[in-house]
């Protein structure tokens, strides 16, 4: 298969790019998806990120909208997208949106995009307070469930953060905020 890259390149992308044996095989059977992530990482340097959004948010919505032939990603735009994520301007739920969105408005820059959907992560630890504090206000029977040792409640109030944040939350920082309120509450 001429789309097919050699096999010598699969060492080098798990020994000294650092990815998994799983995300080198895609990109060692697709040319194509393995010149996006090369080209990427030359302007963003951070092969690992730009590999896990290839392998999980493209080929997913490439799967998604059956894109059979002629995918053109901006490699500019990918790699704008990687920064804001490791820069946590955005995350994960919000990178998602955005690749879907680039692919069918592709005029915008992604700082376009990001202010035209209004999809900055919340950051602000007062805002992540108040937010975790509805939570708790309103799930009293899921609080004492998850006081008296039924800990697995904690992926039922993180669903509830981002259902409420529509996904915008900094869910590592929000995660933190709502244990301790939840430990701290009676």
């Amino acid at each position: 298969n001429k789309n097919k890259i050699p096999k010598e390149i699969k060492k080098t992308l798990i020994l000294k790019k650092k990815l998994s044996p799983y995300e080198s095989k895609i990109f060692i059977n697709n040319i194509i998806l393995y010149n996006l992530l090369i080209n990427v990482s030359k302007i963003n340097k951070n092969y690992k990120m730009t590999s896990n959004i290839i392998t999980t948010d493209i080929i997913s919505l490439i799967k998604k909208n059956k894109i059979k032939k002629n995918l053109i990603i901006d490699q500019q735009k990918l790699s704008d997208i990687i920064e804001k994520l490791s820069n946590k301007i955005i995350n994960n739920s919000i990178s998602k949106k955005i690749i879907n969105i680039m692919l069918h408005e592709n005029t915008l820059t992604i700082e376009e995009i990001i202010q035209k959907y209004k999809f900055k992560q919340i950051n602000n630890t007062t805002e992540i307070n108040i937010i975790c504090e509805d939570i708790i206000k309103k799930n009293n029977k899921q609080v004492k469930e998850y006081k008296n040792g039924k800990f697995k409640l904690i992926n039922f109030f993180v669903g509830e953060l981002m259902k409420l944040s529509k996904g915008k939350i900094n869910i590592n920082t929000a995660k933190e905020i709502l244990i301790k309120k939840l430990d701290e509450s009676e």
